[in-house]
């Protein structure tokens, strides 16, 4: 493979494998699984190498993993080293770095919503015809402070 190829899907299983395996049973939900680019002085080696016809050494693939503990708010990001099946660090972002919000989450958010007695009742008041359907627009949202970082989304 070319050190700047994409990673394969079995290099994500293996991440997310690899990453599950220090979980201690927590549940995680993975936000980005991503290749790290070798550093440019072992790549432009490489690719000299590649220009001129010799056998290049190629770097070690490396990714990392951004995900949560399901359940918290506890963001984390992982670098591993994929010929050696190791994860290298794991280290737990500040508050204030939130990954990004998906489509997963999304529809869970709209079903929260829309099964709340609150809203179910909100939506009887207007008597609305059998054919109408209500639905929600789940939006990320920012935060209100600089002082203030909770994961807030907007319904």
């Amino acid at each position: 493979m070319h050190p700047l190829d994409p990673l394969t899907s079995a290099e994500i299983t293996q991440v997310a494998a690899l990453v599950r395996s220090r979980g201690a049973g927590e549940s995680l939900h993975f936000k980005a699984i991503s290749i790290i680019e070798p550093p440019k002085n072992i790549l432009r080696a490489f690719l000299i190498a590649e220009r001129n016809e010799q056998s290049p050494t190629l770097p070690s693939r490396r990714a990392s993993a951004l995900y949560y503990h399901r359940g918290t708010a506890n963001l984390f990001l992982a670098r591993l080293n994929l010929e050696l099946d190791l994860v290298e660090e794991v280290k737990q972002l500040e508050s204030h770095f939130h990954g990004q919000a998906d489509f997963d989450e999304a529809v869970q958010l709209r079903n929260i919503c829309l099964e709340h007695p609150k809203v179910l009742k909100a939506i009887k008041k207007f008597k609305l015809p059998d054919d109408l359907t209500v639905v929600c627009d789940t939006w990320p949202y920012g935060r209100d402070s600089e002082d203030n970082h909770p994961r807030l989304v907007q319904v």
